[in-house]
């Protein structure tokens, strides 16, 4: 009812009293403007891009969900949450509550080098890396949200206790 009282109205016309959401309205055109309809040409490639987002971020919260899970349900090892979700595991060494060592310090695997050191270097992820459940009982780590798109479980292989090098 208050649409068609507003599109009715030509520029510079008042609309009559108009009853609608509880209450009495009255408006005026100010401006009115042509109605633009865009062909499916032109917006084919807007609409495709939408649409493979939309997907993306549906299949994304589809794995988000199951990590989650399966990160709880195999409490001892992420290789069945990686195996169920076809993606690999990676290892990285020399992560302190800290921050990550130099790669001379830390050994094969450092952090530091990893395409990944960002993420490894995040207070979340090193908190995590060094909750009692993860480090002291091997346990894997809840399912980490770094940003929207970024989540990250961990688990501990080895410590290896601070000392100072000869």
């Amino acid at each position: 009812m208050l649409d068609r009282a507003i599109f009715q109205l030509t520029e510079g016309q008042v609309s009559d009293v108009v009853e609608g959401m509880g209450s009495y309205h009255i408006f005026y055109a100010s401006q009115v403007e042509p109605e633009q309809v865009q062909t499916l040409e032109e917006v084919r490639d807007d609409l495709t891009q939408e649409v493979r987002h939309q997907m993306g971020a549906d299949r994304f919260a589809d794995m988000a969900t199951r990590l989650t899970s399966l990160v709880y349900d195999h409490p001892d090892s992420l290789e069945p949450a990686a195996q169920a979700l076809s993606m690999s595991l990676g290892s990285a060494s020399g992560i302190t509550r800290d921050g990550l060592l130099n790669p001379e310090d830390a050994g094969e695997h450092a952090a530091a080098l990893s395409p990944h050191a960002a993420i490894l270097n995040d207070i979340r992820v090193r908190r995590a890396v060094f909750s009692p459940q993860v480090l002291n009982d091997r346990h894997n780590s809840g399912v980490i949200e770094i940003s929207p798109d970024t989540m990250i479980a961990v688990s501990v292989v080895d410590v290896i206790p601070a000392h100072i090098p000869p």
